[in-house]
């Protein structure tokens, strides 16, 4: 009878241990399926802009479609417009993300757009001015929907975040703020500097701007973090607009040789952007095997096998179990000599450059070399994905420099570190992918 019991018992724990991993499923299937929504509205709200009037004879489309420079900078601007609310997620799998824009914010954005490229179709911004005339609209919503691949479980298994183990609730959280640090540069980038450049055209100029830029990013405040019962966190970071320009003009202050930018060309970004702070959102769900298993309620006397504290190992992972070197933090010097031939400053500038571009190379080879499974390196799976190699190189290129020396001999070291746990989230995300 005995016997019977525990082979029940070990049934029941198969079941909920499969049904727990459908769920975790169902957590990121909800976090792609809101993007996917809002992509959705991002569509639609291009398309009834674009059906705007701007005079009797003449709509936002014809103004768009007049040069490819003008419909890609609509696609960046839509990629900024903040969303209303929070994204619905329906019981049958549907999620719906709406986003709204102001006639006002639509005509400010066409004014700049026309200054930076022209046209040949309008012959004055002004003529944007009377667009309220032709249309009735004063704000245009879109309502955009994803769905999930598999329809959700409506069975209840408590709260979500009740199992989740600490770690697992950690690296979630950094899986977000690393969505949302991703999602606050590409909007920053798309800020006018002036009438015909942006601040993607000053960050890049070099690497150390860029290393700069990347280094503010990773600054940014963060606003706080919800943790939502169905399985996935948000995380919000914002730049204040006057901290983002005083920041630009240090860096070009430090690092730029050109002449096209000088510091006070940056205090034009105010003329063309009306937001006092720039925000961004970004998702995270924990990792499978840092879920707890879920042990329903039982009647007094009966006896369950297992340890509801041990994490959850899935029958057969689609991925790789999380390596240990992925809560550890790396360093490594950079050293670079002095060229006899420059100037004493110039050569002081260029041995520290070719320090920081030596320190970045030891990060790549040690990064490279970290193993994924008992016969793949990270190298191996980074030369088969084009899109997770050029994240890779991107957050190598923005880690921060800890410490410099200057020598007695004149050579220049740089001191880097960097958290490989960010190395790990690029990674798994090209997993899920």
């Amino acid at each position: 009878m005995t016997r019977y019991i525990k082979i029940l018992c070990m049934l029941l724990l198969l079941v909920f241990s499969a049904t727990l991993w459908a769920q975790h499923e169902q957590s990121q299937q909800r976090a792609m399926a809101s993007r996917a929504a809002r992509m959705d509205a991002m569509r639609q709200l291009a398309e009834a802009i674009q059906g705007v009037k701007i005079d009797s004879t003449t709509t936002v489309k014809d103004f768009v479609t007049e040069k490819d420079e003008i419909k890609t900078a609509l696609d960046a601007y839509l990629q900024g417009i903040q969303q209303v609310g929070e994204p619905i997620h329906n019981p049958d799998g549907t999620c719906e993300v709406t986003l709204s824009i102001r006639m006002e914010d639509l005509v400010f954005w066409l004014k700049n757009t026309w200054g930076e490229y022209g046209s040949d179709r309008i012959q004055s911004p002004e003529q944007f001015d009377q667009m309220s005339n032709f249309n009735s609209q004063a704000v245009f919503t879109a309502t955009g929907s994803g769905a999930m691949k598999v329809v959700p479980n409506s069975q209840n298994f408590g709260n979500f975040w009740d199992r989740v183990t600490p770690q697992g609730k950690l690296m979630a959280q950094r899986a977000a703020q690393v969505d949302a640090y991703r999602n606050l540069a590409e909007s920053i980038k798309g800020v006018r500097i002036t009438s015909n450049t942006r601040v993607e055209d000053f960050v890049t100029v070099s690497d150390e701007i860029r290393a700069s830029f990347n280094g503010f990013i990773r600054g940014a405040q963060v606003l706080g973090s919800k943790y939502h019962p169905d399985g996935y966190v948000e995380v919000t970071v914002q730049v204040d607009m006057n901290h983002l320009v005083s920041q630009l003009q240090g860096m070009c202050r430090k690092s730029y040789k050109g002449s096209q930018f000088n510091p006070n060309t940056f205090n034009q970004m105010r003329q063309y952007t009306n937001l006092p702070v720039i925000k961004a959102v970004g998702t995270g769900v924990p990792p499978a095997q840092f879920i707890r298993q879920y042990i329903p309620p039982t009647q007094p006397g009966t006896v369950v096998p297992g340890n509801p504290d041990y994490p959850y190992q899935p029958p057969t992972p689609v991925k790789p179990y999380v390596p240990e070197w992925a809560n550890r933090t790396i360093q490594v010097t950079g050293s670079g000599a002095p060229a006899d031939w420059m100037p004493p400053a110039q050569a002081k500038l260029m041995a520290q450059r070719a320090a920081t571009l030596d320190a970045y190379r030891l990060l790549t080879e040690q990064i490279m070399g970290l193993q994924l499974k008992a016969s793949t390196t990270v190298k191996d799976f980074v030369t088969e994905n084009d899109e997770i190699s050029t994240k890779t190189k991107g957050l190598i290129r923005g880690t921060q420099v800890k410490n410099v020396r200057n020598l007695p001999d004149g050579t220049v070291e740089v001191d880097m570190e960097l958290y490989l746990g960010h190395i790990w989230q690029l990674i798994e995300a090209g997993y899920k992918e």
